[in-house]
């Protein structure tokens, strides 16, 4: 079987997309397994070849392989691929939001190669829509705070990022959504039977 897995698990919303306007196709799936297929049988080549489709997750993945023959001889295969985008925007959201809550985002957009400027865009539906100008120099990282301020009565807050470049040759989007709970708390009191 072989099996293509981020050491880091992260939920995803698999969708493919393109931003209105902008002509940017907007990352949704985030899935860390690519493929698993658990018994694949080798043809007396002794060469396979495998497919699987990749997601729209950057970083480091694993593959690993593990074969036997007839008599049980086992031997394994462990490689590393990098997948990596000249320009990338990278959010680390919040599993869960409450109504009424004031989160500050942090989005970070990575350049390799080239500088590059260009308008990085927010879209939080409810919680506002925002737009900063950004220069980024080759092989560096910026940072751009979002203030968002979560409304009462909704249970998701869909959200796109955005980075459209100048000269149109770098662009990057992805899309998630976060979960909203109600703003309640419940308190438990319990008595002793003793006193």
């Amino acid at each position: 079987p072989y099996q293509l897995a981020e050491e880091k698990a992260s939920p995803g919303i698999a969708s493919d997309e393109l931003a209105p306007d902008a002509g940017v196709r907007v990352r949704r799936d985030f899935s860390t397994t690519l493929g698993w297929q658990p018994q694949i049988k080798v043809p007396s080549s002794g060469e396979v070849n495998v497919k699987f489709k990749t997601s729209d997750k950057t970083g480091k993945f694993i593959i690993n392989a593990f074969v036997h023959d007839k008599t049980m001889l086992n031997a394994a295969l462990r490689r590393e691929m990098v997948v990596a985008l000249p320009l990338e925007i990278s959010v680390a959201p919040p599993v869960v939001l409450h109504e009424g809550d004031t989160y500050i985002m942090n989005v970070a957009l990575s350049a390799l190669n080239e500088d590059v400027s260009g308008t990085l865009s927010l879209d939080a539906g409810s919680a506002g829509t925002f737009a900063r100008d950004v220069q980024l120099q080759r092989d560096s990282v910026c940072t751009v705070l979002f203030t968002l301020d979560v409304a009462s009565g909704i249970s998701a807050l869909p959200v796109k990022v955005t980075f459209v470049d100048k000269k149109k040759r770098f662009n990057d989007a992805v899309a998630f959504e976060i979960t909203v709970n109600p703003a309640m708390q419940t308190l438990t009191e319990a008595h002793s039977a003793v006193l």
